[in-house]
């Protein structure tokens, strides 16, 4: 082609879409991987496990961090028996029991009794082994002999299969089809238990830390506020399994009928046997049973009463500054105080002292007890922790307890909505912030300012969480009757009773309904505007979730 010659701008366009069909191999191999995704997720729930790194920084932290790894398994272990005793259910209610003497399939009765109940047994055993001190199994109480020597170690865990064989072995063995069931013996030739002889006893844990603490060396040092936390979360699970306990009553009827069943079968015969059924009967019959035992436990301890003064006051501390987050937080520390300063009354202690030496301020506690009066003990269970100083040594019952705004949900509503009303503009405002402008990573500041507006609302919803939760606590505990409310009947039953209607609404009363949604959602879609009345007790609701 010449250079004079001429070429139009159709040519010229399809000559350049041309070029796309054009085929430019490449010579070189592909060497090079293909990219792999790195995913980055932190885990803060270690349990120390990160302590031995700072070998080079104070060996007070590693020796600190190892204590609370040590006990905080016990909390795990402790919340284990607590979920046992909540979710427990009458076995011998749908277990027959034998008409008469003569019956002729009353064995066979029996050893169906005692093997569907043994595995529930063994978790009695574990529980009665958690919580008392100083009992070694069958062995509680009996005198040593002169040649004693301490115990060997304990085995290692169990295998899967050797968990798997367990419960036949106890059955077998309560029927009479095997002699002996090859317990381990410890150097002394006693027999030791099945379950427990490797539990560590939470009182004793317990009794030993703060008798560690209250040494007088150790009294001069400074105790963090991390570690009076955890001791007040003992403090907290004593008065959880306490009171599971004495509520259960069906842990004891299905033990009485598995007692009664291997007494039949005669697999108690020998004194160790009859030893341990003694022991776990009067544990489980035995009201206040672990209250009463870590009392007794501490008032053996010289200075005592400091410690747990240190615990209580920053149970109030954190109460009053709100440094919580959950609802459950917010009640483990009710309950501590009222626990604690029951632990703390003694024979050789009196509060009333203790205040006015200004180790704890029980004006500030009252005024807490006052506001509010009951909470959740476990579950949909409910404890009024003032019942605690009513036991007390030194309580004065001369002053007058007024009625606690718990009950009234209209004194909190005009703070509710004025706080959901406030969150809500600034949340909007930021959110249409981030949605409409576009920038650059924010600053230190601005992220600082940003994590500080998502706490504020997670400590919102917590906070009208427990409003609802502590109503529905207080009406549960105090039900009406038919004097007091001419719609409940005479013969009505105790949950009856309750001014609390869950999941439906009769004609003429409206239900108090809660709805539990997610964080997201409760940001934008909680609204309180509609005016709802319980002809219970003729308290004014006034809250709805739309």
């Amino acid at each position: 082609m010449s250079v004079s010659e001429k070429v139009s701008l159709s040519d010229a366009l399809s000559n350049v879409d041309v070029l796309d069909e054009l085929t430019l191999p490449d010579e070189q191999p592909c060497i090079e991987a293909a990219p792999c995704s790195i995913l980055y997720q932190a885990n803060f729930d270690t349990n120390f496990e990160d302590r031995n790194g700072f070998v080079t920084g104070i060996a007070k932290y590693i020796e600190e961090a190892t204590v609370h790894a040590n006990l905080n398994e016990l909390l795990e272990e402790g919340n284990a028996h607590a979920v046992m005793l909540y979710t427990w259910r009458c076995c011998s209610r749908a277990i027959p029991q034998p008409r008469s003497n003569e019956q002729p399939d009353r064995v066979h009765i029996y050893e169906r009794t005692v093997q569907v109940l043994a595995p529930e047994v063994d978790k009695l055993l574990q529980f009665m082994y958690f919580q008392v001190p100083g009992s070694r199994g069958i062995t509680t109480g009996w005198p040593r002999a002169p040649n004693w020597k301490p115990p060997p170690p304990p085995p290692p865990p169990r295998t899967t299969k050797q968990r798997r064989l367990l419960t036949p072995d106890i059955y077998y063995y309560a029927i009479g089809k095997k002699k002996s069931m090859n317990l381990p013996r410890a150097s002394n030739g006693i027999v030791t238990p099945l379950v427990g002889s490797s539990v560590r006893k939470a009182i004793e844990r317990f009794c030993g830390e703060v008798r560690r603490l209250c040494h007088a060396e150790k009294r001069r040092d400074f105790v963090s506020e991390a570690y009076l936390l955890t001791l007040g979360k003992f403090v907290n699970m004593f008065a959880v399994l306490d009171e599971l306990k004495n509520m259960k009553s069906s842990v004891k009827n299905d033990y009485s009928t598995y007692r009664r069943a291997a007494q039949f079968l005669k697999v108690m015969s020998d004194s160790q046997s009859l030893q341990e059924s003694q022991n776990l009967s009067m544990f489980l019959a035995t009201q206040n049973k672990i209250r009463d035992t870590v009392k007794d436990a501490l008032e053996k301890i010289n200075g005592y009463e400091d410690l747990l003064a240190d615990v209580v006051n920053i149970c109030v501390h954190m109460f009053e500054t709100k440094m919580y987050l959950t609802p459950s937080e917010k009640h483990m520390l009710v309950k501590v105080m009222g626990f604690g300063l029951f632990l703390m009354d003694s024979e050789v202690c009196n509060i009333n002292r203790l205040d006015q030496k200004k180790k704890i301020r029980l004006d500030r506690i009252d005024r807490i007890f006052k506001n509010l009066e009951v909470v959740p003990l476990f579950g949909d269970m409910q404890i009024a922790p003032f019942n605690y100083i009513k036991r007390s040594k030194h309580y004065d019952p001369s002053n007058p307890n007024p009625p606690s705004p718990q009950a009234d949900l209209m004194v909190h509503l005009p703070q509710i909505r004025e706080e959901h009303q406030n969150y809500i503009s600034e949340l909007a405002r930021y959110s249409n912030e981030v949605t409409t402008t576009f920038k650059e990573a924010g600053t230190d500041a601005e992220n600082r300012l940003v994590s500080e507006l998502c706490l504020r609302g997670l400590q919102l919803l917590s906070a009208w969480c427990s409003v609802l939760t502590e109503l529905c606590s207080w009406k549960l505990l105090h039900p009406t009757d038919h004097a007091t409310n001419a719609r409940c009947p005479p013969d009505a039953e105790e949950y009856e009773r309750v001014p609390v209607r869950r999941g439906g609404v009769r004609e003429g009363e409206r239900g108090e309904v809660a709805t539990n949604c997610g964080v997201a959602t409760m940001f934008s879609r909680i609204c309180i505007d509609q005016q709802m009345t319980d002809e219970g007790d003729g308290t004014a609701i006034n809250y709805v979730t739309r």
